[in-house]
């Protein structure tokens, strides 16, 4: 990454999925921001998608993170049932956890039907809970800056 105000690192790699933790770097009275960096590729199963998940929420937990990046962009398929699962199951916990103020910054994937399929999850969830806030990115460069507060 060029920007020299955050670094990541990488928390686990897999086949399907990179998750690691984005950091600004703190200054003067500027305190560190922090979100989860999750990249999802290719076809994910329901399985590994809910277990990547849970991997990831415990490290927000841990990080007291409010804030993840969601990047999709190289998505190709996902079960739609293993989406609404992270409504109903995965952003509530992490509500739970962490309390009201969670935003998450969303690549949309190039596949046509996994854009429209998480879009309108993501549409569903902002319906019933308006504790975290999604926004919607083009570029995971201006994701990132969003994300972190740095635009």
């Amino acid at each position: 990454m060029s920007d020299t105000n955050y670094h990541k690192e990488i928390a686990f790699e897999t086949d399907w999925a990179t998750v690691a933790i984005l950091r600004t770097t703190p200054h003067e009275d500027v305190p560190e921001q922090k979100a989860i960096y999750l990249k999802w590729k290719g076809v994910v199963s329901r399985e590994d998608f809910q277990a990547t998940y849970e991997k990831a929420g415990e490290i927000m937990i841990a990080h007291k993170c409010k804030n993840v990046l969601i990047n999709s962009r190289e998505l190709l398929s996902i079960d739609p049932l293993a989406r609404a699962w992270t409504a109903s199951r995965f952003y509530p916990k992490i509500i739970q956890a962490l309390g009201k103020g969670c935003k998450g910054a969303v690549i949309s994937p190039k596949s046509f039907f996994a854009g429209a399929v998480s879009k309108i999850l993501v549409a569903s969830f902002k319906r019933q809970d308006e504790h975290f806030q999604f926004q919607y990115f083009e570029g995971e460069e201006e994701a990132i800056l969003w994300i972190l507060g740095l635009i």
